[in-house]
């Protein structure tokens, strides 16, 4: 059994602060190299909670990477969880902060590969067909680590993704939990995907919604 040297450990309390691992466990397969939970004596090690084994040699290197890859996996769900928050405020009766008496409003993510490194999650308070200067801005949300939206695509059947647009808003109104999948001044395509590149190369994943609600992250 070969613990983590002090080096090592430096190194991977330095990247899990850097990247905000937050889960309870870490558990990471590469090159044969296995990280499992297991108690070290560290006051820092003890301050983040993480409590780590090897059972094989990795370099620091090894590290950093496998926990820039997790917290990229992180990043494309946080943005599939946006999205489903759209759909949980277009289908309840969150009323919209700048007509107080507006309960009707959709709610929607706006994406812009001409603004790659964010997206924004919007109350639509006009026509509900994409974000625009009159729509109120709930909050923006910029990419960290050097990712970006790096392709936008729409199509008509679930499944198969073409053409590709600059811009592409998900959009949800009561009472229906389905998507409005907007691109192109069109909102009747059925299905949509959101490609992510890291900033780290050639790091992709891909966010899938589908017209009747479905919203997932490609593996």
């Amino acid at each position: 059994m070969i613990f983590l040297s002090s080096r090592k450990l430096s190194c991977l309390l330095f990247n899990i602060s850097r990247y905000n691992i937050s889960d309870d466990f870490i558990r990471f397969q590469i090159q044969g190299v296995r990280l499992v939970r297991k108690s070290i004596h560290s006051d820092r090690a003890y301050g983040y909670g993480r409590y780590i084994r090897f059972y094989d040699r990795a370099s620091p290197c090894q590290l950093q990477s496998i926990l820039f890859r997790h917290s990229f996996n992180n990043l494309a769900y946080d943005v599939a969880l946006t999205i489903r928050q759209a759909q949980t405020y277009g289908i309840s009766v969150k009323v919209n902060d700048q007509t107080l008496n507006n309960f009707n409003a959709a709610y929607g993510v706006g994406f812009d590969t001409g603004l790659a490194d964010q997206f924004i999650l919007y109350a639509d308070t006009t026509s509900p067909t994409g974000y625009n200067s009159t729509d109120t801005t709930e909050k923006k949300y910029h990419l960290k680590q050097g990712a970006t939206v790096n392709n936008l695509c729409v199509g008509m059947n679930i499944g198969n993704c073409g053409p590709n647009f600059d811009t592409l808003n998900i959009i949800f109104q009561r009472p229906n939990p389905e998507a409005k999948i907007c691109a192109n001044n069109n909102c009747n395509w059925k299905y949509a995907e959101i490609r992510v590149k890291s900033g780290m190369g050639s790091i992709y994943k891909t966010i899938k919604v589908t017209n009747v609600g479905q919203i997932s992250v490609a593996i």
